[in-house]
């Protein structure tokens, strides 16, 4: 079957046509990349579907397949986050988040009150730079408590605080960056705010000048067999549910295939070390570690990451200066 968005959208209305029987569920709703409308990267691509219940949802997160290399994302909240509303404005992603969201189901029109308290005053530069200032913020302090050893423990938490940082302009401007896009979005999102230089610095806090194109289509094979093996565990990360694996798989195929092969890393390396925390394997353990070193992140990681965030710092500083917010 030939997936196109709207038949994205008519899975993701019938799924809620499902769901609504349910007397606690409250309100859902439509975000992610179909909302933005680019859901699909080498021809793969998920539904974000939040759902609002009164009561605590068991689980909070569910992976289920649709036809192609498609799947829904579904994540179940209590009321109780958006209560009150007005301070989400504040928030670095469940704002831009809400700010963007597609209503499918609102009876009461609980959704309704919360988007119209964060659409509010969203895009004025004192929110704009709380939200921005929140994450670098998030992010500086979980650099200082980042371990020295190379464990897939410590590089996972690297890469959250990679994240976190390349949100930091993608927040200011009123979205957010996917971890599946993050080195395809981020020189945009920095040329945008008028920080073009910070692009190059991203790249190198995560490997790329060493991240030849031979050594990418080597660490294939070893990546997707630490997938498979992690995808088969009792209990799998949501990541990396099995209907959720063409979703990377894909993409960094097709960033592989691109003029620009290094964008694969971040996906790469996220999903790589998720599945090495989940199935421990030596030697899954063993090809990962000869990858990461091989991109030179055993050593100096923290002191490139260091430069990322004072760079952002300044930046965002100086903005607040340009906007009047200091």
């Amino acid at each position: 079957m030939r997936l196109t968005a709207e038949k994205l959208h008519r899975y993701a209305q019938k799924l809620i046509d499902q769901r609504r029987s349910d007397l606690r569920l409250l309100a859902a709703y439509l975000c992610g990349s179909l909302e933005r409308g680019y859901p699909f990267l080498g021809g793969a691509a998920d539904v974000d579907i939040v759902l609002i219940y009164n009561g605590a949802p068991q689980p909070e997160r569910e992976i289920a397949p649709l036809p192609g290399d498609a799947h829904f994302d579904i994540r179940r909240h209590d009321r109780s986050r958006y209560e009150p509303p007005r301070p989400l404005r504040a928030d670095p992603f469940m704002a831009p988040m809400l700010f963007r969201a597609v209503p499918l189901y609102d009876p009461q029109h609980f959704l309704d009150f919360v988007q119209a308290a964060v659409r509010s005053r969203f895009r004025t530069p004192e929110f704009a730079a709380t939200r921005a200032r929140r994450l670098l913020q998030q992010a500086r302090e979980a650099w200082f408590a980042l371990e020295d050893d190379l464990t897939p423990d410590a590089l996972g938490a690297y890469l959250d605080v990679i994240y976190w940082a390349a949100n930091t302009p993608a927040t200011l401007l009123g979205y957010t960056l996917s971890r599946r896009r993050l080195l395809l979005d981020f020189p945009l999102a920095a040329q945008t705010w008028g920080q073009p230089a910070l692009a190059e610095m991203l790249f190198r806090t995560i490997g790329a000048p060493a991240a030849h194109p031979e050594r990418l289509q080597a660490a294939l094979q070893p990546w997707e067999e630490a997938l498979q093996a992690a995808a088969r565990a009792e209990s799998p990360h949501a990541e990396l549910a099995p209907p959720r694996l063409p979703y990377y798989q894909k993409a960094v195929a097709a960033y592989l295939n691109s003029d620009v092969p290094a964008n694969a890393l971040y996906p790469l390396l996220y999903t790589w070390t998720l599945a090495v925390q989940t199935q421990p394997a030596a030697s899954h353990l063993a090809a990962w570690q000869a990858f990461v070193e091989g991109l030179g992140l055993h050593h100096q990681r923290h002191d490139a990451l260091d430069a990322l965030l004072d760079a952002l710092e300044e930046a965002l500083e100086a903005w607040e200066r340009r906007q009047g917010v200091v």
